[in-house]
């Protein structure tokens, strides 16, 4: 288990983390990113990640490339089945995204996929609970570990801030581009850039495996950071 940043920061988003979401339990969430949207609305890229299963199993994707499971609703449907995520009883969907009350995310989710599907699941926004964690986001501006690189080039609410504040430093080509960080370097990962190579070589993503990388790390450390949350709190 990497060593977090800070012990009592990190317990501060925990404890924020439960006090919003009392009966979460991160092992039964199911944790979905996606890339694309824009002006246009397309989404070209969907991520899940499903703990129930062994850890070479849990990691799911559908990509607009593939004509068997584009981000279509049938597609979402095979893939929850082949994960055995039954989505009628799914209890949880963790996102780390922008969004006041409702999470964009589940906006972008619900756009696609209808508002029934997951009728049940409640959505848990790690990024709401940062915004709210005093201590937490204290710890990200003292550390700086990622800062944006325009405007103010302050340190931000952005997940690989978080990442790093539990012990998580990605790789630099998973980085993202738009981010200079502490240790001297700016991010090597354009993904939507990469993700429109990819999609016009017509090949499938072989020889594209930093996509693939840079999308499972998204999904994967939102567990491991919810999953260190549930072992640290009581």
């Amino acid at each position: 288990m990497p060593n977090v940043y800070k012990q009592e920061s990190a317990v501060d988003f925990a404890s924020t983390l439960f006090s919003m979401y009392p009966s979460f339990r991160p092992t039964r969430g199911l944790y979905i990113d996606f890339e694309g949207g824009g002006s246009r609305g397309e989404e070209r890229i969907l991520s899940v990640y499903w703990p129930q299963l062994a850890g070479a199993y849990r990691f799911g994707m559908l990509w607009r490339g593939w004509g068997d499971a584009p981000v279509t609703l049938d597609a979402f449907l095979h893939m929850l089945g082949t994960l055995r995520c039954d989505p009628d009883t799914l209890e949880w969907v963790v996102v780390f995204s922008g969004g006041t009350d409702v999470p964009d995310e589940q906006v972008r989710f619900e756009s696609i996929f209808g508002e029934r599907l997951l009728a049940r699941a409640q959505w848990v926004n790690l990024h709401k609970v940062m915004r709210r964690s005093r201590l937490l986001r204290r710890s990200v501006r003292e550390a700086a570990w990622a800062r944006s690189t325009g405007g103010q080039q302050r340190a931000v609410n952005c997940l690989e801030n978080l990442e790093f504040q539990f012990g998580y430093v990605r790789p630099r080509q998973l980085r993202g581009h738009d981010y200079q960080h502490a240790d001297g370097t700016v991010g090597q990962m354009e993904i939507l850039r990469l993700e429109q190579e990819a999609y016009e070589s017509g090949s499938g993503l072989a020889g594209f495996e930093y996509l693939i990388e840079y999308c499972r790390w998204d999904v994967e450390t939102m567990f491991r950071i919810a999953r260190w949350c549930d072992k640290n709190t009581g």
